[in-house]
């Protein structure tokens, strides 16, 4: 197997690992929002994301797997390079 084809796999599978952490932040932080009409005060615990800022209508959780950090801008976002 060629180094960019392990660097590549490598990067796929840090990708799905932050894409697993970042849903089951979101699921927390849905509940959250649905028993107390917003997301401030939320907890992302035991997810393996932190969430970094939130207000009643929306949040950033960000993860850092492989030494990448990742972040996704909610609700409805997807997951982008770098902190939020």
């Amino acid at each position: 197997i060629s180094k960019s084809s392990r660097s590549r796999r490598s990067s796929q599978a840090r990708q799905a690992a932050t894409g697993l952490t970042f849903q089951q932040a979101q699921i927390q932080l849905d509940q959250f929002h649905a028993r107390n009409g917003t997301y401030a005060g939320a907890s992302t615990a035991g997810s393996g994301a932190t969430l970094a800022k939130a207000d009643d209508s929306s949040y950033c959780i960000q993860a850092t797997a492989g030494g990448t950090t990742s972040h996704l801008a909610g609700p409805g976002g997807t997951p982008a390079a770098g902190s939020c």
